[in-house]
């Protein structure tokens, strides 16, 4: 297997002039520090072997996503209980049924790409069964009895779950099939959001909400593990040329599929952005909730801010040092 290039130690090196003559202190290990697993990643390495405890860690983390945005849709009147919800960007589909173990009437999990190792079958539509109708896989077999533990799964066993391919941006959804609409870590990578927002729109029937929480392209970690340079907000500051030369230079074996990446999987949104097209869909914004960690803030400096509004003036320092943005949405009656 090809392995990255290691950053050159040598001082010389460790400096990356760009095209506008800015210089640019590198920071060897930046991205293994924000992006543990990047090497996975980029170079397609399997997963380590799950343990029980790697697949509980995930599993919880899941459900507390789940949890604290059940929790902010209740703060404006929306339990989750009862409700027919649509999950986009479902990925392999325990958000689905921890969604139905809020007690939500139905769920429909909806993805580009449903994985291999869906823990839903998109065939059967069996609750357990993934793929290779392996319903005592580890994975399954937790998340069952976490969901036991947590006292729901009594109700993911009641409601009606399934999970199809869809895409959001022109959506197959009848208008107003849904309740809710939730994603979690998809809106980032969305390529057309604001046609994306008007679908998940036309899908809610009046009256219905939205929650989303995403990981936004202006934070430190917003290059995900492709576009995450050796350089603090380095995917940011730096315009898309610059990137290129810089993976040319740094990360030559990286640099076709980082640069894909960079190009094709995450959009330019700002949380202004966010808002603007969201009142141009027609919701009323109810909230939308940066969440700003203290280290990136104690990062952040004059020079980075002026070089990254350098090329994208829209950004505001909110965008800057969150690394999770957490909105809720309502089509009005």
């Amino acid at each position: 297997m090809q392995q990255t290039a290691a950053v050159d130690s040598s001082a010389d090196s460790l400096v990356f002039v760009d095209q506008a003559g800015n210089h640019h202190t590198l920071v060897p290990g930046h991205r293994g520090a924000l992006r543990p697993g990047w090497r996975r990643m980029m170079h397609n390495e399997p997963r380590p072997p799950a343990t029980r405890e790697s697949v509980l860690s995930e599993l919880r983390e899941l459900a507390s996503r789940v949890r604290l945005g059940g929790r902010l849709l209740e703060v404006f009147g929306c339990p989750i209980e009862g409700r027919r919800v649509l999950n986009v960007g479902c990925g392999c589909g325990e958000e689905v049924l921890y969604l139905a173990g809020r007690g939500a009437s139905s769920v429909v999990g909806a993805d580009l790409v449903i994985p291999d190792d869906a823990v839903l079958d998109a065939e059967s539509k069996g609750i357990w069964d993934g793929p290779a109708g392996d319903g005592s896989s580890l994975r399954c077999r937790l998340a069952r009895a976490h969901l036991a533990e947590l006292g729901q799964l009594e109700r993911v066993n009641l409601a009606d779950i399934r999970i199809v391919t869809d895409d959001i941006a022109v959506s197959a959804f009848d208008d107003g099939e849904f309740d809710l609409i939730c994603t979690w870590r998809t809106l980032e990578h969305l390529k057309r959001p604001e046609a994306a927002l008007r679908e998940m729109f036309r899908l809610l029937r009046p009256g219905g909400y939205a929650y989303h929480e995403y990981n936004p392209f202006f934070g430190i970690d917003g290059g995900h593990s492709p576009a995450t340079l050796d350089l603090p907000w380095g995917h940011v500051r730096l315009g898309e040329a610059d990137v290129e030369r810089y993976l040319e230079r740094y990360r030559p074996d990286e640099k076709t599929r980082a640069m894909a990446f960079y190009r094709d999987e995450l959009n330019r949104m700002t949380i202004g952005d966010l808002e603007r097209m969201a009142r141009a869909a027609g919701y009323e914004v109810l909230a939308i909730v940066p969440r700003a960690r203290t280290e990136d803030m104690l990062e952040l400096t004059g020079e980075i801010y002026r070089q990254a509004r350098g090329i994208y003036p829209q950004v505001e320092i909110n965008d800057l040092v969150c690394r999770i943005v957490r909105v809720v949405l309502r089509r009005p009656e």
